[in-house]
């Protein structure tokens, strides 16, 4: 019997990009082996190659390995240059704007979300408009000018609806139902993540519709829901988890956290929190791991445990700080004013 044949790289990248519309990260990043292990020095392939390592690259942020995720970016653009696909490299940039206020470095941030932004209106690519305005909404949300972060989010709503992208609108309003939640309106926030969840589930990408059904919950906690909170956290982390999201892991194990805290369940709250810091540790986002520390904070403060919570709400602002993170530095501190 003669040897299968390799897959084309068009195919490659077209079954990892299928993998990816479902949120699918380990399966994608399996598939797009495929073409590394057949096609690099194919100086033909080198188009396929520049856009298979942007897209592990994606896939790899999600999975929270973020040094390969920015290696594999730097490839993508070097390869994109190389063979001038402006397309593949203003999504780099892109990306690499996401991944840089990730790790809470905003200058970074700003300089690659501005270069992408160039590329996106030299080549009238609105979609590409409307994820940097996305990115840039969401830098500037965490720097806490929430009034440019609600206009860039809105930008990006406008955008993504013309081109009809629905998995960025709904990853837009996800991001953007955040400042709602740092304006303590929770109801208004709720509402935007379950559009999330529902125009996620509409297009088939379950891990999506997953962060919208953890960060809602978290909402519900706040208003005073867990229980029904939690029963949303039953479904949406075993689907991060399945698909190696554990970006999002962190997250809702930190509202699991979270909802076990606010009806003194003081064991398993404990638990979760310090499973979502060992993983937001592991992950290597500091102010990601910092946010669960200021909720473990949370937690000893509602317990009654003054000193325990201020001495992580220390140890949380101390990270916020060192790292530019402004609005989750006024959030801690406004948690230690309730204290003192």
């Amino acid at each position: 019997m003669a040897p299968t044949p390799p897959k084309q790289p068009k195919d490659i990248l077209d079954e990892a990009r299928g993998l990816m519309d479902k949120g699918d990260w380990k399966k994608a990043v399996e598939s797009l082996q495929g073409i590394f292990s057949s096609y690099t020095g194919d100086m033909a392939a080198q188009p396929y190659l520049a856009k298979a390592y942007f897209l592990r690259a994606q896939c790899l942020v999600h999975m929270a390995d973020i040094g390969q995720a920015q290696d594999d970016c730097n490839n993508a653009l070097a390869l994109a240059k190389e063979v001038m696909d402006a397309s593949v490299e203003g999504e780099t940039l892109r990306l690499l704007g996401n991944i840089s206020w990730k790790v809470a470095d905003y200058k970074k941030a700003y300089e690659y979300l501005n270069k992408a932004h160039e590329i996106a209106k030299k080549t009238n690519d609105l979609r590409l408009d409307g994820m940097v305005h996305l990115e840039l909404g969401t830098t500037y949300s965490n720097t806490s000018e929430l009034d440019v972060a609600d206009r860039e989010y809105r930008e990006a709503i406008l955008a993504l609806e013309k081109v009809g992208d629905m998995r960025e609108l709904a990853r837009a309003y996800n991001n953007f139902a955040n400042n709602f939640v740092y304006l303590k309106k929770f109801d208004k926030a709720a509402e935007m993540f379950a559009k999330t969840k529902k125009i996620a589930e509409k297009v088939g990408d379950q891990d999506l519709a997953a962060w919208g059904g953890f960060n809602r919950a978290e909402c519900l906690v706040e208003m005073g829901a867990s229980k029904e909170a939690i029963l949303e956290l039953e479904w949406a982390l075993p689907i991060l988890e399945r698909t190696g999201d554990n970006y999002g892991v962190v997250g809702a194990l930190q509202v699991y956290g979270l909802a076990y805290a606010k009806i003194e369940d003081w064991k398993n709250a404990e638990e979760y929190l310090l499973k979502a810091r060992s993983l937001a540790n592991k992950n290597g986002m500091p102010v990601s791991e910092a946010k669960v520390i200021r909720d473990m904070g949370r937690m000893y403060k509602w317990k009654g445990d003054k000193n325990k919570a201020m001495q992580y709400f220390n140890e949380a602002r101390e990270i916020f700080a060192k790292n530019g993170s402004k609005r989750e530095l006024i959030r801690v501190e406004a948690e230690m004013k309730e204290i003192l």
